[in-house]
C-alpha cells in the first residue's frame, strides 16, 4: 500500500501495521511510520505517543514501572 505525497506530507507519517489493512481498519491500535516522500523532501518526522515498552512492559519513561508504587 503506497501513500501519495499530498496525503502524507501534512503529518509526515503513513499508516502501518494491521490497521493499514482495510480488513483491520477497526483495530484500536494505530501504528505510523515516517513518510518516504516527506523524508526525501528533507522533512523531519518526530515520533509521539507511547512506546512499545510502555504498552507491553508498563515501563514508565520517568523511571521504574507503572504500578510499582501500588501495594
Amino acid at each position: 500500500m503506497r501513500a501519495h505525497a499530498a496525503e502524507s506530507l501534512p503529518l509526515f507519517r503513513v499508516m502501518g501495521g494491521l490497521a493499514a489493512i482495510e480488513l483491520f481498519s477497526w483495530w484500536p491500535i494505530k501504528a505510523y511510520r515516517p513518510c518516504p516522500s516527506a523524508s526525501n523532501a528533507g522533512k523531519r518526522y518526530q515520533r509521539s505517543g507511547q512506546t512499545l515498552d510502555e504498552i507491553v512492559f508498563k515501563k514508565n519513561p520517568a523511571g521504574g514501572y507503572y504500578g510499582d508504587d501500588e501495594n
